[in-house]
């Protein structure tokens, strides 16, 4: 889901979460870091805590092994990508 008035620059972006759809099959959130650094901040940790089981987050140069998943206390957890 993206969100409608999502604001975003070179180094952040704005989430509107009160656009965000009440929709139980919603599990979790991803989204990309400018950086290699794929681990959460203090606000993805935030984010976390409020919204869904499992989040993911990508990071520079965005290849198949330059993400991770957490859980909702920003605890990296094992996921399995599968075609």
């Amino acid at each position: 889901v993206l969100l409608p008035g999502t604001i975003s620059g070179d180094s952040s972006a704005i989430f509107q979460f009160h656009m965000m759809p009440v929709d139980l099959s919603i599990v979790g959130t991803i989204h990309s870091h400018p950086s290699p650094v794929p681990y959460p901040s203090a606000a993805d940790t935030a984010l976390f805590e409020r919204h869904g089981r499992v989040h993911i987050i990508t990071g520079k140069p965005y290849g198949k092994d330059d993400w991770n998943a957490f859980d909702h206390r920003s605890r990296k957890i094992p996921m399995e990508v599968v075609d």
